[in-house]
């Protein structure tokens, strides 16, 4: 009788460390704009972003990553978007988050290039606050831009799904 319920303790451990904690797989946007690997289905939305070429929808796929949310918005401009127009989405951003942008490189991901941003900050209020972190890549390709993103309490997502994460997009 033990040697059985040991064979099922044993068993049910190594199906445990089987069982990996994100399941990653790739998801493509409805429209063929981009593919990426995300950690399970994620939502649709859309949202209305003033720009200072106008406002325009950002469409956005999302997911959650554990203690984190992971995802890619879209917008489509008439013309290319300029370096001033860049600058102001990702200012946009940093200041919705209430962070600080404590790394930021250039980056290139299959044919669209931009920026890869790390951001800190903070989210709630006095014995309630955390930590946060936001690490994004801001890409353009033509008229396309894509925001890449991570955010969620720093070190809850390990550094190796980050970067599996921002690496795996690819615009279509």
């Amino acid at each position: 009788m033990r040697l059985g319920r040991f064979v099922v303790l044993f068993a049910s451990i190594l199906l445990a460390a089987c069982s990996p904690a994100l399941d990653w797989r790739e998801v493509r946007a409805e429209d063929g704009s981009f593919a990426v690997l995300m950690p399970q289905r994620p939502g649709k939305s859309e949202r209305t972003l003033a720009t200072p070429a106008g406002p325009v929808v950002m469409r956005m796929l999302a997911t959650r990553a554990g203690d984190s949310v992971v995802g890619v918005g879209v917008v489509d401009f008439a013309a290319a978007p300029d370096t001033a127009l860049l600058d102001g989405l990702r200012d946009a951003l940093i200041k919705n988050l209430n962070a600080r942008i404590v790394s930021d490189k250039a980056v290139s991901n299959g044919g669209a290039t931009g920026r890869e941003i790390v951001a800190v900050g903070s989210a709630g209020t006095g014995d309630a606050a955390t930590s946060i972190e936001l690490r994004a890549r801001l890409l353009t390709a033509g008229t396309r831009y894509f925001q890449v993103a991570a955010v969620g309490r720093k070190g809850a997502l390990p550094d190796a799904d980050l970067d599996m994460f921002l690496a795996s997009f690819r615009p279509n």
